[in-house]
């Protein structure tokens, strides 16, 4: 699912340190990979301040597939939960949220409220991540080739707010961008988050 965002292009904003035009691959997304969703939620007052990223990554272990990206100012934490229930599918079972163990209680009242508590509770991990420990072996995969996004994503509302956050990224230490980091954010941590759960063979994509 694509929504409205903002349209980036190249060369007139802020140039950031890791991700470029470059290395950014498109191809077809095989229909039998395994894979996680992973969520760096931010319910913003009144629309401001960072954006939700919610990032949907498979592996056939020779290359990561960014099959589908959220990125949304959000002020409701069940929209939110509506929209990861809508990504879910076989294969991708395993969610991942930024935050800690603390902020389970307050996730698990807005499953509730929701209505898909059965569907998301018992799947979600909660993880600190350290994106700039992780952000390197992200750039290595993109610079390589090895991530795929689906055929025009680029061309998509939503797949060009989602490249102008990640074109920009410049390391979680500049506070400068750091309300526009969100989305880069969610795809470092997704793709650790195959590596984690085993579904990604760290020897085999890096080969």
């Amino acid at each position: 699912m694509y929504l409205a965002g903002v349209k980036a292009e190249w060369g007139t904003k802020f140039r950031g340190l890791y991700f470029t035009p470059r290395g950014y691959k498109e191809g077809d997304i095989p229909d039998n990979i395994r894979g996680v969703i992973y969520c760096d939620p931010n319910l913003a007052k009144k629309e401001k301040g960072n954006t939700t990223a919610i990032v949907k990554a498979g592996t056939d272990n020779k290359f990561i597939y960014i099959k589908e990206v959220y990125v949304k100012n959000t002020t409701q934490g069940t929209d939110l939960a509506k929209q990861i229930v809508l990504m879910q599918e076989d294969n991708f079972w395993h969610i991942g949220f930024d935050g800690s163990l603390q902020q389970a209680g307050m996730w698990s009242e807005i499953m509730k409220l929701s209505g898909y508590e059965n569907q998301l509770i018992s799947n979600i991990e909660y993880k600190s991540y350290r994106v700039n420990e992780l952000v390197k072996t992200a750039q290595y995969l993109w610079d390589s080739g090895k991530i795929i996004f689906p055929k025009g994503f680029k061309d998509t509302p939503m797949g060009e707010l989602f490249l102008e956050q990640v074109y920009s990224f410049t390391g979680k230490s500049n506070a400068r961008h750091r309300k526009q980091d969100d989305a880069p954010d969610a795809l470092c941590c997704a793709i650790q988050f195959l590596f984690e759960k085993g579904i990604a063979m760290m020897r085999y994509i890096l080969s």
